[in-house]
C-alpha cells in the first residue's frame, strides 16, 4: 500500500477521501489550514497536519514522505473568491503551483480538484472536455490556471497530473451552516426545519448533481491511473450527465421531508452559472469508472445523514438546563469562547494535567556497577530517568511511581550503535559545542526516523518506563538555519506526532521546544520548562535568575499551548545554588503561583537530587 498527501482533506471531499484511502490501507497525512474543513471530519486513521498549502517550507517536508498527492485545499465558494479576488487568487492559484513544484522534486503524481466552473456559460449540453473554457467569475479563473500549469508541471517537470473537474458535489458531511456549503446540503437542512427555501433566480437554472461516493471513485481511478502510466496530463469532468433544475430539487426536497417550508426567489447573483450539465463520456473511456449513485437514492442517503445530525444536536439540547434555537446557542457558544480566550491569555492557566504528582525530579545519575540508593528518590511521584540509569525500575514502579525514560530526538552519542550507521550515511549535521560527543543528527531521514520509532522508544517501554521525556528538539532552531536543512522543524514535528499515533496511551513530556510546541500541543501530556526562573552555566559554574521580561514570551506560549490542550501539565526545571535555600523557595513559588510543577536542580548534570527547602516558620519566641 501507498503513503498519500491529501490537501484539504479536512474538508467535504477531503474527508471522504480520506477514509476511502485508509480503508484501503494506505496511510495517509492530511494537510489542511482548517480555514473551511473540520479536524473532527477526517479519518482517524489520518495524520493530520495543520497548516498552509502557501509554506513551502512544510509542503516540502510533506511531499518528501509520499508516493502521491491529493491536491483539493482552495477556496471554493466563487462568491468568497469575487469578494476576496486576491486572497483566494493566491490559495488556489499559486497554491496550487507550490504543490506541483514540491512534487517535482520526487516526480510524484498530483491528482487536482479542478471545476466544472471553468467552462462559464455555454452553447452545447453536455459539456464535454474540449469545449471552449470561458469562465465568468474568480474562481473559474483559478481552476483553469490550475490545469494549465498542471500541464507544464508533466511537459516540463515529468510530474504526472490529472485535473477533476467537479460539477456539484454533494452528501453526508457538507456542512449546511456553512454559508458557502452546496444547494443541496442547505436545502434539505431548511426543509427538515421547516423553513423557506431560498432560490437565487427563477429556479429553471439546471445542474448536473455528482453523489460524494462517485466524486471519490473518480479521485482514486485518477490516482491509479497516474502510478501505472507514470507521465500525463489529463482534465476530465466528474458528473453524471443527469440534468436537474434548482426548483424541481427545491420541491422534491419539501416532498422529501414533509416541510412546511415553501421556495422563496431572490435576484440572480453574479458568476452564476445558468445551465451546467457535462458529459461523463471520457470519466469512463480514460478512469474506467461512471456515477453509481441516482439523484433520488443520493438525496435520500443525504437526507438520513442529515436527520441524524439534526437528532444528536436536539439530544443535546434537551440535555442542557435551559431551552433556546439551537443558531442562536452556537452564536452564544462562539461569544463565551471569545470571552474565555480573552480570559486565559490575560490570566495564569491552571490546567488539570494527565497526572498530578506531590513531587517530580529529573535524575540521571547512572552508575558502572548499577549500584545507587533507591531512597534518594522515594520523595518523588514522577521521575524522568536515563535508559542506564543507576536506579532499579521494578521497585520504583511497585512504589507507584510514573517513570519516563529519556530520548534524545535530534542529537546522538558516540557511545550510541546507530553512530556509526549515521555516520556512514551522512547523517550527522556538526557536533554540539556545548557537549562534546553529542552530534546533531539530520532529523529529515527516514532512516533516524525508524530508529526512534522502531528502537529507540519501543525499547525503553520494554524497559518499564511509563513514557517518554523527548529533549533536544530546541535544536531544529539552529539545524532549520542550514540550507541544505530546510525542513527540519517539520520533520521534527510529524515524528512527535508518528511516536503519539504509535503510543496512544503512554505518558510524553516534552523539553521547551516551543517553536514547535503549537503544532504538538495536542499529542503530548507534559511540557518540560527547563531554565524558566533560573539558569545554570556549567562552563563558568555559576547561577543566575532570569527577569521576568526573558520568560514572559515563554509563559504565552505555554498559555497558548494549554488552550489547544487543557490538560498539559507544566513542570519547570530550573537551576540554584543548594546553598542558597531563600532563592530556591522563591523559585519553587513562583513555579506554583501559576499553576505549574517546579523542581531545581543543582546543575545540568542532573546526577544529584537537591530537597527543596522546607517553608518558612515563625518560632513562638518571634510571634
Amino acid at each position: 500500500m501507498k503513503h498519500y498527501l491529501v490537501t484539504g482533506g479536512c474538508g467535504f471531499i477531503g474527508s471522504h477521501l480520506s477514509y476511502a484511502l485508509a480503508k484501503q490501507g494506505n496511510r495517509v497525512t492530511i494537510l489542511d489550514d482548517l480555514s473551511g474543513g473540520l479536524a473532527t471530519n477526517c479519518s482517524a486513521e489520518a495524520t493530520l497536519v495543520q497548516g498552509s498549502i502557501l509554506d513551502t517550507v512544510l509542503l516540502e517536508s510533506l511531499m518528501n514522505m509520499v508516493d502521491g498527492c491529493f491536491h483539493l485545499a482552495a477556496v471554493t465558494s466563487t462568491q468568497r473568491c469575487n469578494e476576496e479576488w486576491e486572497k483566494s487568487h493566491t490559495i488556489n492559484a499559486t497554491g496550487t503551483l507550490n504543490v506541483f513544484s514540491q512534487a517535482r522534486q520526487r516526480k510524484i503524481p498530483v491528482v487536482y480538484a479542478s471545476s466544472a466552473a471553468v467552462y462559464g456559460h455555454q452553447q452545447e449540453f453536455p459539456i464535454r472536455e474540449d469545449a471552449v473554457i470561458n469562465p465568468i467569475s474568480s474562481y473559474g479563473c483559478d481552476k483553469y490556471h490550475c490545469e494549465l500549469q498542471g500541464r507544464i508541471a508533466d511537459l516540463i517537470h515529468n510530474v504526472p497530473t490529472i485535473g477533476i473537474r467537479f460539477f456539484n458535489v454533494y452528501g453526508p458531511l457538507q456542512d449546511p451552516l456553512n454559508p458557502y456549503s452546496g444547494v443541496i446540503s442547505a436545502f434539505i437542512h431548511r426543509a427538515i426545519n421547516h423553513k423557506d427555501l431560498v432560490i437565487f433566480g427563477d429556479g429553471s437554472q439546471v445542474r448536473d448533481f455528482l453523489y460524494i461516493s462517485d466524486a471519490v471513485m473518480a479521485l482514486m481511478a485518477a490516482m491509479e491511473k497516474l502510478h501505472n502510466e507514470k507521465r500525463g496530463h489529463y482534465v476530465v469532468n466528474a458528473c453524471t450527465g443527469e440534468e436537474a433544475t434548482i426548483s424541481a430539487l427545491a420541491h422534491h426536497i419539501i416532498d422529501l421531508t414533509d416541510s412546511q417550508g415553501q421556495c422563496l426567489y431572490r435576484k440572480s447573483r453574479k458568476g452564476d452559472i445558468y445551465e451546467s450539465i457535462g458529459d461523463p463520456s471520457l470519466l469512463n473511456e480514460l478512469l474506467g469508472v461512471s456515477a453509481q449513485m441516482s439523484i433520488v437514492d443520493g438525496l435520500s442517503q443525504t437526507l438520513e445523514w442529515m436527520k441524524g445530525r439534526l437528532a444528536l444536536r436536539k439530544h443535546i439540547r434537551e440535555k442542557l438546563p435551559f431551552k433556546r434555537n439551537f443558531d442562536d446557542l452556537r452564536k452564544l457558544g462562539a461569544s463565551i469562547a471569545g470571552m474565555l480566550f480573552v480570559f486565559c491569555t490575560s490570566q495564569p492557566v491552571y490546567a488539570e494535567p494527565v497526572i498530578q504528582p506531590q513531587k517530580w525530579a529529573a535524575f540521571y545519575k547512572t552508575d558502572v556497577n548499577g549500584i545507587c540508593d533507591i531512597a534518594e528518590v522515594k520523595d518523588y511521584s514522577l521521575l524522568i530517568l536515563q535508559p542506564n540509569t543507576c536506579l532499579s525500575l521494578k521497585p520504583l514502579q511497585a512504589q507507584g511511581k510514573k517513570l519516563l525514560g529519556y530520548l534524545s530526538l535530534t542529537e546522538i552519542y558516540k557511545e550510541e550503535p546507530f553512530f556509526a550507521k549515521a555516520q556512514t550515511l551522512g547523517l550527522l549535521v556538526k557536533e554540539n559545542a556545548n557537549w562534546p560527543g553529542s552530534y546533531l543528527i539530520d532529523l529529515r531521514s527516514k532512516d533516524w526516523a525508524k530508529h526512534i520509532l522502531e528502537e529507540k522508544v519501543p525499547t525503553l517501554l520494554k524497559q518499564g518506563f511509563a513514557g517518554i521525556l523527548i529533549d533536544t528538539v530546541d535544536d531544529v532552531t539552529e539545524i532549520d538555519k542550514i540550507p541544505k536543512h530546510e525542513g527540519t522543524t517539520q520533520a521534527v514535528i510529524l515524528l512527535i506526532k508518528e511516536i503519539r499515533r504509535q503510543h496512544p496511551t503512554i505518558i510524553i513530556m516534552m523539553n521547551r521546544g516551543y517553536k514547535i510546541l503549537p503544532f504538538v500541543a495536542k499529542d503530548i501530556d507534559m511540557i518540560m520548562s527547563e531554565s524558566l526562573f533560573g539558569e545554570y552555566d556549567f562552563r563558568k559554574k555559576t547561577y543566575s535568575i532570569d527577569p521576568a521580561e526573558n520568560y514572559k514570551d515563554q509563559l504565552k506560549i505555554i498559555k497558548a499551548a494549554q488552550i489547544d490542550n487543557p490538560k498539559l501539565g507544566v513542570y519547570p526545571l530550573d537551576y540554584w545554588d543548594p546553598k542558597d535555600p531563600t532563592t530556591l523557595r522563591e523559585i519553587y513559588q513562583k513555579g506554583r503561583d501559576r499553576g505549574f510543577f517546579p523542581y531545581v536542580a543543582a546543575n545540568v548534570n542532573l546526577d544529584e537530587i537537591i530537597k527543596e527547602p522546607p517553608a518558612f516558620s515563625v518560632s513562638p519566641a518571634q510571634q
